[in-house]
């Protein structure tokens, strides 16, 4: 189970970052949010593109996947998220 964003330090070659979306003993779940790691690290876009994290803006539409790399949904980074958190636009 688990949600995420593809990240790397490659266009080429991602890593699913799963958001909290799920329950552990040392964070509650929330909403849609991923500590994606460095600004120069690239994330998978809507129309197959890529951009930097420090370019996710608020508002830019992201790439929201499963943990089998199903697209689930496309979201909006939120106001006040930074970090290369979103919330899901279902």
């Amino acid at each position: 189970s688990g949600q995420g964003m593809l990240v790397g330090n490659s266009s080429a070659f991602t890593f699913l970052v799963n958001a909290e979306t799920e329950s552990n003993p040392y964070v509650a779940a929330r909403p849609f949010r991923i500590n994606a790691g460095a600004v120069h690290a690239y994330c998978l876009m809507p129309g197959d593109k890529t951009s930097y994290l420090e370019e996710v803006t608020s508002g830019r539409e992201v790439l929201i996947v499963g943990h089998d790399g199903a697209l689930l949904a496309r979201g909006h980074r939120g106001p006040g998220q930074g970090g290369g958190a979103a919330h899901a636009a279902h």
